[in-house]
């Protein structure tokens, strides 16, 4: 039972990331040159980004690597909350 858990937990991640690279590959070619000024502008915090006219789930880090998530999209804080839910409720299976 924890396996299956695990592996869709897994196959929802993948599932993500990759709709959320297509998605920000689009975003780029759509928008040259002004990553760096909308970017800016929609980052609260230097850690959450709001930009309800973005697309993308994941959006690169202002600082430092990695990705951050677009809280003003739907899909993301889906994929947000089922990863939260999957990792406690492997937790409490464990228990």
């Amino acid at each position: 039972m924890t396996l299956f858990i695990i592996v869709g937990i897994l196959a929802i991640v993948v599932g993500f990331m990759l709709y959320g690279s297509m998605a920000s590959q689009k975003w780029h070619k759509e928008n040259r040159g002004q990553q760096t000024i909308t970017q800016t502008e929609h980052f609260h915090g230097h850690l959450f980004y709001f930009n309800s006219d973005d697309n993308r789930i994941f959006v690169p880090k202002q600082t430092g690597g990695g990705f951050t998530i677009n809280f003003a999209n739907p899909i993301s804080v889906a994929a947000l909350i089922l990863l939260l839910s999957g990792t406690v409720a492997i937790m409490v299976l464990e228990l």
